[in-house]
């Protein structure tokens, strides 16, 4: 009796799981040809190692002759998503936009940005840009160019002179980010912009990755330095023009996207 009891139990479980399938076969019968991998890793350590090798774009050529298809569904960083290849996908995908699809960022880049002009879409990401632009006009500019050229001066002065050998893209990056930093935040101690484009770096490599919010893990360490740098553009002597100066939570959120 008991060992029928037993039996019958496996066998509605077994039941249901099965039922389960189909049902989500038929929901998702539209879907393309792919896999999602591990739950929550995905396939995600395959495309790493395909970086790791320098063939980052192996990762797409193998599943496009796998499933010989221009689209493929797959996970990555724990997101499932579809990948659309070759120019018929990038037109349709930038023909497209605010449309059938919409920007997206990995579930790390929202939770450290939260709502700002980073991870905006559709009608806010629209008005936060024109907000935006408004600063960037032609009249802002005119006045943008003194200051520009005091920097560039400097940098040329600092960076480029005496030297016969030097690597220019990081020396370029860190004149774009004290550009940004004097302009927009009126910042003017070459120091101190130094010392937050090192954090700032170092915030940018691990910004995408995991979400895992644990002592140690990449994801904490980046909300840490994410409070680090508000608190340095939160100390800078803002100009009166720039409207959300009153609105502290948001500093550095629109700093590191004037910055990124």
């Amino acid at each position: 009796m008991e060992f029928a009891l037993i039996a019958a139990v496996i066998l509605a479980l077994f039941s249901l799981h099965f039922i389960a399938k189909i049902l989500k076969a038929g929901k998702f019968s539209n879907l393309p040809p792919g896999s999602l991998g591990w739950p929550r890793i995905g396939e995600t350590l395959v495309f790493l190692r395909s970086g790791e090798d320098g063939e980052p774009q192996r990762f797409i050529r193998e599943r496009m002759d796998k499933y010989d298809s221009g689209v493929f569904k797959t996970s990555l960083l724990g997101e499932p998503m579809m990948v659309f290849c070759g120019p018929a996908g990038n037109k349709f995908l930038f023909g497209n936009e605010n449309k059938l699809v919409s920007v997206w960022w990995p579930s790390s880049v929202r939770k450290l940005f939260r709502s700002c002009l980073v991870t905006a879409t559709g009608d806010e990401a629209k008005r936060m840009r024109r907000m935006l632009l408004t600063f960037l006009n032609p009249d802002a500019l005119k006045r943008y160019v003194e200051t520009m050229d005091l920097v560039t001066q400097h940098h040329i002065r600092t960076q480029w002179e005496g030297n016969e050998e030097m690597q220019v893209y990081p020396i370029i990056k860190l004149y774009t980010f004290e550009l940004a930093c004097r302009l927009f935040a009126s910042m003017d101690d070459p120091g101190h912009i130094s010392k937050l484009a090192a954090h700032f770096n170092v915030f940018l490599k691990g910004i995408i990755d995991f979400p895992i919010n644990f002592p140690g893990t990449k994801f904490t360490m980046q909300q840490k330095l994410q409070m680090q740098l508000g608190r340095s553009f939160e100390s800078c002597p803002w100009k009166e023009e720039w409207p959300w100066k009153r609105k502290r939570h948001q500093l550095h959120k629109t700093c590191c996207h004037i910055c990124l």
